[in-house]
């Protein structure tokens, strides 16, 4: 069973889900007009104070210059002296309620040091995003108008909630009673609305529906960020001060880079993606990575992505022959990274020295009634890790397991049937192959069945492994699953309501 995310922020994993205290409410329309304008010319960011001051070394603490500004002009304004457009609006602020930028006629020139220069930032940022998707020629008028909080009451992060269809852009403290704001970062905020569009192209439940497709999800908004901005680095600001910053023009394999963790493993997919921007040109390969999420199935693993990619090129260059340089081009480029590939273990087996782990504790909430002690007692729902063991001297990218044969007196929850093993290691179990830190526990429990014990005795299992494939050019072959048995002795131990134990973990 997964771990997926409900709300898509720059820094939080599924593990920690972002901040939901925060309520971003509906937009206040005082203030509102008949006849206002619909352009506005303001002093804006170049990216960030970095680069935009051209010094990469500024100091978080510096009083952010006037003289670093540059100017921009707001086009597509409603005319309603508000700041909205067709596809964004900001007419609240958590911080500064009282300090809305509003065009009512002249130029709207703040200096940095203001809230209104970083509402206008933003409003510029996300709408860079809203002309490119113009240009390559996406229709978004499905999409509801969303809500910019420029100063969201959230530390260290920034995130787009689409059950409140807004973004909230959230600060820092950076000592000496300053902060830094992810307003002040163009990277944050188009990253931020790239999740909406994300969200209308494709859909929640799609870019929700496994362990990867987190990671699809945070790649394509970290991509959105670095096309718009033409730079491989992301945020140099605000992931610069907290230690996170994103660089495409690096070179992450496929799978053994893998972590589990959104952000980090969709840098994979996001260097794949900017070396073929590189090679395609922006405008196709933006084109093509929109059509990719329209056309995007679920669930969505990487694999899935390679595939839809390679048709949504198909469709945008109109060519079917695989000798097509584009196309070649394409297929070479993700080979390069790993992810077009065919695993096929010659045989795959729980390991032989811990073929099973059984997790009874109460750590999420689908499981009850257990006691701790790594057995399964009747009456306990709980997480049963098959142990599978990588029988070949190579990686192995995201396979699935399926529950095929259920004894009796076992029962299966909605999902539990499925187990995603997100990577092997060269001839290791898949707990050697486990990442380290936060996200080994995410992992573990994406790649377990959840069962529930009604009656005692021995039980036998039946399986099928899927091994990850992706390549454009050939079918799935038929001998790519494979079959696994496991068993369990369900045990008659006493229930318990509560308990922990950080031992049944691998």
């Amino acid at each position: 069973m997964g771990c997926f995310a409900l709300s898509f922020s720059f820094l939080t994993s599924c593990g920690s889900p972002a901040k939901k205290s925060v309520t971003i409410g509906a937009d206040a329309l005082a203030g509102s007009c008949v006849g206002g304008p619909t352009t506005g010319a303001i002093s804006r960011w170049d990216e960030n104070p970095r680069t935009s001051s051209g010094n990469a070394s500024l100091a978080f603490t510096s009083t952010l210059s006037a003289s670093d500004a540059k100017p921009g002009v707001l086009t597509g304004l409603a005319g309603n002296c508000l700041l909205q457009n067709q596809m964004f609006s900001l007419t609240k602020d958590s911080y500064y309620p009282s300090s809305i930028a509003a065009p009512s006629g002249g130029a709207l020139l703040y200096a940095p040091s203001t809230p209104q220069f970083r509402q206008l930032n933003s409003f510029y940022a996300a709408s860079e995003l809203r002309d490119l998707m113009g240009t390559i020629g996406e229709n978004l008028s499905s999409l509801s108008r969303i809500s910019i909080d420029a100063h969201c009451k959230v530390a260290n992060n920034a995130y787009f909630s689409p059950s409140q269809n807004a973004l909230c852009l959230g600060y820092a403290d950076v000592g000496s009673y300053r902060r830094i704001w992810a307003a002040d970062d163009a990277d944050v905020i188009v990253h931020e609305a790239g999740h909406a569009v994300n969200h209308a192209l494709s859909s929640t439940s799609v870019l929700n529906s496994s362990g990867e497709a987190g990671a699809i999800d945070e790649s394509i908004a970290d991509y959105w960020a670095l096309t718009v901005h033409n730079n491989s680095v992301l945020s140099e600001w605000f992931l610069g001060y907290l230690g996170g910053i994103r660089d495409a023009s690096l070179n992450y394999p496929y799978p053994g880079s893998m972590q589990y963790e959104v952000h980090d493993d969709g840098e994979v997919l996001t260097q794949t993606l900017w070396r073929l921007r590189a090679s395609l040109g922006r405008a196709h390969s933006d084109a093509i990575v929109a059509k990719t999420l329209v056309m995007l199935p679920t669930p969505a693993r990487f694999s899935d992505f390679y595939l839809t990619f390679y048709a949504a090129a198909k469709l945008h260059y109109g060519v079917t022959a695989s000798s097509d340089p584009n196309l070649t081009l394409i297929r070479q480029e993700f080979t390069a990274r790993g992810i077009h590939r065919t695993d096929a273990p010659t045989a795959i087996a729980p390991d032989g020295t811990r073929p099973t782990y059984v997790i009874d504790d109460h750590s999420i909430s689908a499981l009850s009634g257990g006691n701790c002690n790594g057995v399964l007692d009747v009456g306990e729902t709980a997480l049963v890790l098959v142990n599978l063991r990588n029988p070949i001297a190579g990686h192995q990218g995201m396979g699935v397991a399926y529950l095929s044969s259920i004894p009796a007196g076992i029962t299966v929850p909605s999902g539990g049937g499925v187990g995603e093993f997100f990577r092997f290691l060269p001839s290791q179990s898949f707990a050697n192959s486990l990442p380290t830190g936060s996200t080994r526990g995410d992992a573990t429990s994406s790649a377990a069945f959840l069962v529930r014990a009604t009656t005692a005795g021995m039980k036998t299992f039946s399986a099928n492994y899927v091994p990850m494939f992706a390549d454009p050019l050939s079918t799935a072959p038929a001998y790519g699953t494979y079959q696994f048995n496991f068993t369990l002795n369900v045990a008659s131990g006493t229930n318990q309501s509560s308990c922990s134990n950080s031992a049944l973990w691998p």
